[in-house]
């Protein structure tokens, strides 16, 4: 049964659908088409690897033929939006939605009129495309008004919700809402991380007006110190962010923000003792550590970062090796590598990622049958994605030419071309082995 049921799915029976679901009410020319895409799975479950939403116009064109008018649909796509491309499971029955919000164009109509449609499609490998189409209903140009606010201002919530693929139409439209309401609190919020995506200074106006009318956003003041921070004005950017801290004090990333500010303008001792409030914060963590750390260095006092750097491999992330490592690489401390590893490796066998650091350490210290012990470790580990265990291939292949085994380096580097294809590294040693 299940067999048939996959069979029949290819061909589009009884696989996922699509459906549009417009917004009830025409569309004014030059306005939003506002709706949702929706999903809704079949008999049995599949893959979606994208969700893809169009906007076609369809005009007619006058052509001679034999010395007679020939009427023909001339259609193109004008937008394409990817809502969703990245691989999910549509399980048999489920439903879910994406909305979207498309712009009409607003043109001069000849002596036929343009028509437009939203068209749908599921991608799903093994399948005919499920996929759909409604045209728009169309109404002459709106006219923001009182009335026509509200309105104005859900579409606004769509493409602000859509990310900065839309920040162009929003940023058009927050502008004309502006127009009619100065103080609109929302329309300033959405504007200020519309324009600050393409001009942090023009930005500062915006967040200026939202801050006047609601100083008490913590968060708002966070984003306008990060924007001057952008245009490298650190004392301006440094105000911000101390408003931030003060309005909302147990936020470790507002502290660290801050910190980072007061390092770029050499005030390492402040920076030190904003990262500490960072450490004490609702995020403090290891990775804080480690910025702490680096501030350290940065002023100077190598032993304090040193220090710093231990503390943060204390924790259980095995994540954190690599980061210690590095930093201290960095400083030039190599002394604690050995144990740091060990640590790791004792404390957390189940893990690939200390075998992999030990690896590299070893190859460091041109041990090339420590490298070779650590990477048969690794690899016989089931977590590795297949880069990674393309990337292990190549510290094989490097030890064996550090022992001279020229016949099994080659075999690891074409390991690695069998793990993942596009490594270079790989493709130039081989090359060269």
């Amino acid at each position: 049964m299940g067999f048939f049921n996959k069979l029949k799915a290819s061909v589009g029976i009884g696989g996922a659908k699509v459906e549009i679901k417009l917004a009830p009410g025409p569309v004014p020319k030059g306005g939003f088409a506002r709706g949702e895409v929706c999903i809704k799975g079949g008999k049995l479950a599949q893959k979606l690897n994208g969700v893809v939403v169009e906007l076609e116009r369809t005009k007619v064109v006058a052509s001679r033929e034999e010395g007679k008018e020939v009427l023909t649909d001339d259609t193109d796509t004008l937008y394409e939006e990817n809502l969703a491309d990245y691989e999910q499971d549509i399980e048999p029955g489920q439903e879910w939605s994406y909305d979207f919000a498309i712009q009409i164009p607003n043109e001069v109509e000849g002596n036929h009129p343009i028509t437009y449609e939203i068209c749908a499609s599921l991608d799903i490998p093994g399948a005919i495309d499920p996929s759909c189409s409604v045209k728009v209903p169309l109404t002459e140009a709106q006219k923001l008004t009182e009335e026509s606010l509200p309105q104005f201002m859900d579409v606004a919530k769509t493409l602000q919700e859509q990310g900065y693929e839309k920040y162009t139409e929003l940023e058009a439209l927050l502008r004309q809402v502006l127009t009619l309401q100065p103080t609109n609190t929302s329309a300033l919020k959405w504007i200020a991380e519309a324009v600050a995506f393409r001009s942090d200074a023009e930005a500062s106006e915006f967040y200026r007006r939202y801050l006047e009318v609601v100083p008490t956003d913590a968060e708002m003041w966070y984003a306008w110190s990060s924007s001057a921070e952008s245009r490298d004005a650190y004392d301006e950017a440094l105000g911000y962010a101390q408003k931030a801290c003060e309005l909302t004090s147990g936020r470790s990333h507002y502290w660290q923000h801050q910190a980072d500010l007061l390092s770029k303008l050499k005030r390492y001792d402040e920076a030190i003792a904003a990262m500490d409030k960072a450490l004490e914060g609702d995020d403090g963590d290891a990775y804080t550590q480690l910025r702490k750390g680096a501030i350290l260095k940065d002023a100077g006092r190598t032993q304090e970062a040193v220090e710093v750097y231990l503390q943060a491999a204390q924790g259980e992330s095995v994540y954190m090796l690599d980061n210690v490592l590095e930093a201290l690489q960095e400083l030039g401390v190599t002394d604690h590598h050995d144990m740091l590893i060990a640590k790791f490796t004792e404390e957390q066998p189940e893990e690939y990622e200390p075998w992999y650091e030990k690896a590299k350490w070893c190859l460091k210290k041109n041990d090339g049958n420590g490298c070779i012990g650590a990477i048969e470790v690794a690899l016989k580990h089931e977590g590795p994605s297949d880069y990674e265990r393309s990337q292990f291939q190549v510290l094989l292949g490097m030890a064996h030419e550090i022992l001279g085994q020229r016949d099994n380096a080659k075999s690891a580097y074409k390991a690695a071309l069998s793990a993942d294809d596009d490594n270079d590294e790989a493709k130039d040693r081989l090359k060269r082995v």
